[in-house]
């Protein structure tokens, strides 16, 4: 897989959708990536909850032209793919290395201090009850890409609203490859020859999307070298991370749950969800603030809401569960607060996504 197979996917899947409703109405192109649920929260339990009413999920472009710009992407994907793919089998060095299959020896004992300093659930002694779900079992046994797992630091921890989660610490150093100019020059000259006889607009597309992957600041900001503790985070039914302690410090791990969400046949998708947090010591409360307003990005117009919403929830064994009312493609587009048991304010954290 290359750096362009996710967008070309979300591309695709919004354009067959767009196909089938009228009036260039577009549902929300992460979608295809949500499971639906087995429990589904009603209508009316929803806005007597929120007071908000559930609403089509739908999206429409921003204007005929962003319309027709996607089209056009959806058309470039995969000839950038194939460019990429190209350079890949021809080019040394510009293949990604394939993930470690082999097994990784766990690690016995305790995480390092500074791990230990921010999560107190690994500070109390294992029980009986710290058994981990089957899927976190397959995980310490075979490791994820270079992280060896502290086998002895396995703890299921409960949030406020009962979830259950399985908190694992990983070491090693985080892959993250990184393409070099040499392998982007040659993606770029085998990209032109692809487009040569193509249209117009389809070439300056194509061009427009490859500049805007190879300057993305992202992909160039520096990569760690040495091994450091890593956070991961299991339900029954899935799980993973990845994320270091120096960021969890920073900004914690959170999800948002996937509950009441209803997909296909025209059916609403209700405006409210749970996030759940992990969060370091010394965090008593989190608030999740909301503006009415939440850009389309690109090409698809703002959803705009009745109003915007301000929630807070306590920690309860460095777990947090909000239930917020957006969907779950929004909740984790907030400005959040941490404060302790005092009421005073630990940290802002204003980038967005959570």
């Amino acid at each position: 897989m290359n750096a362009f197979d996710d967008l070309e996917r979300q591309l695709r899947a919004a354009v067959q959708r767009a196909v089938a409703v009228p009036k260039w109405r577009w549902w929300r192109r992460r979608m295809a990536f949500v499971a639906v649920p087995a429990l589904l929260v009603s209508g009316a339990a929803l806005a007597a909850e929120t007071g908000v009413a559930p609403s089509p999920w739908q999206h429409e472009p921003k204007s005929p032209a962003a319309a027709r710009e996607m089209k056009l992407q959806l058309e470039a994907m995969p000839l950038l793919n194939r460019a990429t793919r190209h350079v890949n089998a021809t080019v040394a060095g510009c293949k990604s290395p394939k993930p470690q299959r082999k097994q990784l020896p766990p690690i016995h004992g305790a995480p390092v201090a500074g791990t230990l300093r921010v999560l107190s659930p690994l500070r109390r002694p294992a029980t009986a009850s710290d058994s981990p779900p089957r899927i976190a079992r397959l995980f310490a046994r075979q490791g994820f890409a270079s992280a060896r797992i502290y086998v002895d630091a396995t703890r299921n921890i409960t949030a406020p609203d009962g979830a259950r989660f399985t908190l694992m610490i990983g070491r090693g150093v985080p892959t993250d490859f990184t393409r070099s100019s040499r392998c982007f020059d040659a993606d770029h000259a085998y990209l032109l020859k692809l487009l040569r006889d193509k249209r117009a607009s389809l070439r300056k597309a194509a061009l427009k999307e490859f500049d805007r992957w190879r300057t993305d600041p992202v992909r160039h900001r520096p990569k760690p070298r040495a091994a450091m503790d890593q956070i991961f985070l299991f339900q029954p039914h899935g799980g993973g991370g990845g994320l270091d302690i120096g960021r969890f410090r920073e900004r914690g791990v959170f999800k948002s749950g996937t509950e009441g969400l209803v997909i296909g046949g025209g059916k609403p998708i209700p405006h409210s969800t749970t996030v759940y947090g992990l969060v370091p010591d010394g965090v008593a409360t989190v608030t999740l603030e909301y503006g009415k307003v939440v850009g389309g990005g690109r090409y698809l117009k703002p959803t705009i809401y009745p109003s915007g919403a301000t929630r807070s929830g306590r920690v309860t064994n460095n777990l947090v569960a909000i239930r917020v009312p957006r969907d779950p493609f929004n909740a984790l587009r907030a400005k959040m607060t941490w404060r302790d048991a005092g009421g005073k304010v630990i940290r802002r954290i204003t980038k967005q996504p959570l």
